[in-house]
């Protein structure tokens, strides 16, 4: 088997605020298992840009050294509210992305929403099928009305 040489930074880009902070954090996680990084506080910092490296730059030394205090500071400064997040939620339309990302970002909001569990799937379910356009919306409910 031949060996990657991948380096890091093809594998991750640096977060500046802009775009899901919570992705990135698990992207930040996967590179950091992937590669053996140990020391999670030293190495997010490498990968923050921008307002996201303000953010890190205002933290105090404690705060700093705990990979669990930067990314919920990470999480409080660039995640939506419960509010903004259920309006974009009630709001989403599929575009002609790949039918996978499209309920990934769906599920996201959802979370973001503050959903959970049972009523999580019930949303994340009605808001795909609802998203995209009509004839296809009335296929899908059909097809489940079908199925159970």
């Amino acid at each position: 088997m031949a060996t990657a040489n991948v380096k890091i930074s093809e594998m991750l880009k640096a977060f500046n605020g802009e775009g899901g902070v919570g992705a990135w954090i698990r992207n930040v996680e996967l590179v950091a298992r992937l590669t053996k990084v140990t020391d999670l506080a030293s190495f997010l910092p490498l990968y923050l840009e921008g307002n996201a490296l303000a953010v890190y730059l205002e933290m105090g030394d404690k705060e700093k050294s705990d990979a669990t205090v930067i990314k919920q500071k990470l999480i409080e400064a660039f995640t939506d509210s419960r509010f903004v997040a259920f309006s974009k939620l009630r709001s989403c339309k599929w575009t002609g992305k790949p039918v996978d990302v499209f309920a990934n970002e769906i599920r996201r909001m959802a979370r973001e929403s503050g959903l959970t569990g049972d009523g999580l799937e019930k949303v994340v379910k009605l808001t795909f099928d609802t998203g995209f356009p009509d004839h296809i919306s009335l296929g899908l409910n059909r097809y489940r009305a079908l199925s159970s």
